[in-house]
This record gives C-alpha cells, structure tokens and sequence, in this order.
C-alpha cells in the first residue's frame, strides 16, 4: 500500500462475513510500515476488535445546518 492515502475501503455487504475484510486488513497490516486508522461505524466496531485493532482515537462529525452556507 505504500505512502498512499486511502480514504475507504469497504467490503460490499453481499459479500461481507466471507473473510474477505479480514484479508484486507492483513495485507495492509503486511505492506504498511506506518500506523494504520480506521475510523469505524458503530456497527463495524466489533469486526476491527476481532480483527486485533484497538481503540484509539474518536472522532467527531459536523453537519452542515440545513438551508445554511
């Protein structure tokens, strides 16, 4: 994976719970020397933990107001 920068990667839910994320993040672990983030939804929180990830950092997120600029 080198010095790039992936904003996401995701495993389309019909083919989630087929090892395939797992696999991912075994290469990226394999073929990354620096640190690696993942800002996980809730929902997939569980499959980071199993998958030897801990928790880090949280992050925030912030809404444009509606009809604002």
């Amino acid at each position: 994976l080198g010095d790039v920068y992936k904003r996401q990667l995701l495993v389309l839910p019909s083919h989630q719970r087929r090892g395939i994320g797992s696999r991912l993040l075994r290469l990226a672990r394999a073929h990354t020397p620096t640190l690696l983030y993942f800002g996980a939804q809730p929902e997939a929180e569980s499959f980071y933990e199993k998958n030897g990830c801990r928790r880090s950092l949280a992050a925030f997120v912030l809404q444009p107001e509606a009809g604002g600029t």
